[in-house]
């Protein structure tokens, strides 16, 4: 899932669970409708923190973020 898709559900209220989770390297992954956000280089967007991850959601419109202590 890339940004724009994730736009697109939050205006036509599509998201049915936004969840950040501990990534495998460290740091988190984002899954929005079970699907992680990608990046230009990775089939997985890695995020250092949680305050990065909730800029970002902020940024595309989402207002709710649950967190996923254990993977």
């Amino acid at each position: 899932m890339e940004e724009r898709d994730i736009v697109v559900l939050a205006k036509a209220d599509a998201l049915h669970s936004v969840v950040a989770r501990p990534g495998a390297g460290g740091g988190w992954v984002l899954l929005v409708n079970d699907e992680p956000l990608r990046s230009a280089r990775n089939p997985v967007r890695p995020f250092k923190t949680l305050d990065a991850v909730a800029k970002v959601l902020a940024k595309l419109g989402v207002s709710e973020l649950h967190v996923q202590v254990n993977p």
